[in-house]
């Protein structure tokens, strides 16, 4: 308890503690969803350009056997 009660989140430091909190409401919890959607986004773009690339190594792949023919 001691080790909280010097960051302000416990004892009698309660405006300390409510000043936290209320940053953290206000800061960080509306960047969540943009943080959120940017990690989706990333990963959507990873997947595109995987598949991009598959389709790239099955064409070439199904060029070679046809023109062998």
């Amino acid at each position: 308890m001691n080790v909280l009660s010097q960051f302000g989140l416990g004892g009698d430091n309660w405006l300390i503690s409510f000043i936290l909190l209320l940053i953290f409401w206000v800061v960080v919890l509306p960047l969540y969803p943009r943080l959120m959607l940017s990690q989706i986004l990333w990963g959507l773009n990873r997947t595109t350009e995987n598949i991009e690339y598959m389709s790239r190594k099955s064409k070439d792949y199904i060029i070679k056997k046809i023109s062998k023919k």
